[in-house]
């Protein structure tokens, strides 16, 4: 078995109990809404020799969640983040080269969450990224040929919400990739948790609006 297969039984299993787990709640409790969120992104690949969140992307959704209490909930997403890394040029500068990289996912998050005071929740979990499409260019050029992205990769978040209105809250958070994005091996690679790779790292600021 390989290691995505690995990660995708992993994964899928998680889902299915968290799915069984906010039904089985539901049934006693019947506290469920659910909504729908839409911002931007700032993103950096870890390991890629560049450095700086200068990629920008779209990030849209929609969520269920669950009160567990007055302060506790616990929240199922799915998701379409675009992530990558973004190089420019700087003529001015001396500097001609120019690297962009567009990784688009469907990302599925379980996050847990607490209100902590008037109107601020603070937010973290763990998620799991399909990769849907991918653009590698140096100076304008499409690459080809290149160590492959993976279809699956695992991701923790954790970040903080404010409550501007009821059923209205801006987000903030930070996504960073637990298990490299790349499947083999390339220049520049950075070691997180022990594991040499290329890792995504995300920063998100969405409107997020409640029906119920």
């Amino acid at each position: 078995m390989t290691l995505i297969s690995v990660y995708l039984c992993i994964m899928n299993r998680f889902i299915m109990a968290a799915i069984l787990l906010l039904a089985a709640i539901a049934v006693q409790a019947q506290r469920f809404h659910g909504g729908v969120m839409a911002g931007g992104v700032a993103s950096q690949v870890q390991g890629d020799t560049y450095s700086g969140f200068y990629k920008l992307g779209m990030y849209g959704g929609a969520f269920v969640a669950l009160d567990l209490g007055k302060i506790h909930t616990l929240q199922m997403e799915m998701d379409f983040v675009q992530k990558g890394s973004r190089d420019n040029a700087d003529p001015a500068k001396g500097k001609y080269d120019s690297y962009l990289l567009r990784v688009n996912y469907i990302e599925v998050p379980l996050v847990y969450q607490v209100r902590i005071y008037k109107g601020f929740s603070f937010e973290a979990g763990p998620a799991m990224d399909v990769l849907v499409s991918s653009y590698e260019a140096s100076d304008d050029v499409e690459i080809q040929n290149t160590v492959p992205l993976r279809p699956v990769t695992l991701n923790a978040l954790a970040g903080i919400s404010y409550e501007i209105i009821p059923k209205l809250k801006l987000d903030f958070r930070f996504i960073m990739s637990l298990t490299s994005i790349r499947n083999g091996e390339t220049t520049g690679y950075y070691k997180r948790f022990g594991v040499w790779g290329q890792y995504n790292d995300l920063l998100a600021f969405t409107l997020w609006y409640r029906f119920k």
